[in-house]
């Protein structure tokens, strides 16, 4: 689309279209864009032409990141529901079974699980500062405390300033199934 206006000069005109550009793109950015685009003379064109392309290469990729996502959440439930039912009746178990920890125990462990990868910061952070905090209240008490890590990212940020307490840590749970091995390297004896 192309501005005439007969009344100006021709040095006015390109000042005048910048105006109307500027007034078009506060209003609207995709008009802005659309008029640009059919002008083809308009400096603007490219640039335009050049950002709503990528807009809309974002736009196809979060869509395909979506759908990879339902996949992998649909599969997982879908994997789940079997589990389901071992999952009510161990809690069950623990909300019928009148069970009291005895106050005078010395020895405590503390089961972290986080992922292995990802990125949800906050919640790994989050549950490697609550065992912390706990594993200073535990040995300000002058108990004897031992973690388990699972997950990858607990290990990661808990292994800095608890590397002495880590009784034994697991990676990739639930991505491969569980071996022999797995089962007797945790020690028992503990």
């Amino acid at each position: 689309m192309k501005l005439f206006f007969p009344s100006l000069t021709p040095f006015e005109i390109p000042v005048l279209e910048r105006v109307c550009m500027a007034s078009i793109e506060r209003s609207d950015p995709l008009r802005a864009v659309r008029f640009s685009q059919n002008d083809p003379s308009s400096k603007y064109g490219n640039f335009e032409r050049q950002r709503l392309k990528s807009i809309k290469n974002i736009q196809k990729i979060t869509k395909s990141m979506k759908m990879v996502a339902a996949a992998k959440y649909a599969r997982a439930e879908r994997e789940l529901k079997p589990a389901r039912v071992y999952g009510t009746g161990s809690l069950a178990l623990y909300e019928k079974a009148d069970i009291k920890v005895p106050e005078d125990m010395k020895k405590h462990l503390l089961i972290g699980v986080s992922s292995d990868r990802g990125l949800c910061g906050a919640i790994h952070s989050s549950v490697a500062k609550q065992m912390k905090s706990e594993v200073a209240t535990l040995t300000a008490a002058g108990k004897e405390v031992k973690i388990v890590g699972i997950g990858d990212k607990i290990r990661a940020i808990l292994h800095r300033t608890h590397s002495d307490q880590f009784l034994v840590t697991f990676k990739e749970v639930g991505r491969k199934p569980l071996l022999l091995e797995m089962h007797q390297s945790l020690p028992w004896n503990y």
